[in-house]
């Protein structure tokens, strides 16, 4: 029978997961949409990794080991029913190029002449260079108390674009092709959550709730 120790062990971790898949988005780029040559290697190419650590959100920008060229600019998208004015980003951990920049916007920058995108990362292209198994860290935080940000925030698709809808985007030199291209998560019709979607979240919980209560039980009896 399960001791004490391991059951407690047990309730912890569920109620964890459920904590840690509440609080977390990734995009995986895995689609090239702008009619060049795709990087080479396994899919995603370069994801972005998007976390609630209760001063703002935190963004991580990463990289594939496979060689796919410089990453220079990379877009994301904002709740649009906050003021986007209000957004500040700083670095965490961009030891890895030699300059970065972050522009915001509604609807202000566009991916390869495509989609629009709010906010618009732009990263050296000459010196220390995003490359492959790199990452970079950025906080983003509102100047609004009000405004508590989350990876909800930035789940939002890229408005207008011909050539799909993505959650967020990325500019490669230097590809496979020795040119230039632009990389996405996959085009969805619609935004959907990078957590899990209702039936599985109560899932958790209930899984938790059912661990933590026949420990109490079990202990209360002893």
């Amino acid at each position: 029978m399960m001791n004490k120790n391991r059951m407690l062990g047990l309730g912890m971790a569920v109620l964890a997961l459920c904590q840690f898949n509440t609080f977390a988005l990734q995009f995986g780029m895995s689609g090239e949409f702008s009619n060049g040559r795709a990087p080479t290697g396994g899919t995603p190419w370069a994801a972005v990794n998007i976390t609630d650590d209760g001063k703002g959100v935190l963004v991580t920008f990463s990289v594939g080991v496979n060689d796919i060229g410089k990453l220079t600019e990379w877009y994301l998208n904002y709740d649009p029913t906050k003021d986007i004015k209000q957004l500040q980003v700083t670095s965490v951990d961009s030891a890895a190029v030699k300059s970065w920049k972050a522009d915001t916007g509604v609807n202000k920058f566009k991916a390869d002449g495509d989609g629009t995108y709010d906010i618009k990362f732009n990263f050296a292209g000459d010196g220390n260079m995003f490359k492959s198994g790199e990452s970079l860290s950025f906080r983003i935080s509102s100047k609004k108390a009000s405004d508590d940000l989350n990876p909800e925030d930035f789940n939002f698709l890229s408005v207008g674009g011909a050539k799909g809808s993505f959650h967020s985007a990325a500019r490669v030199e230097g590809m496979s092709s020795k040119g230039t291209g632009y990389i996405g998560d996959v085009a969805i019709a619609s935004p959907t959550n990078g957590v899990p979607d209702g039936s599985w979240t109560v899932t958790l919980l209930g899984m938790g709730v059912v661990t933590l209560e026949f420990l109490r039980r079990k202990l209360r009896r002893s």
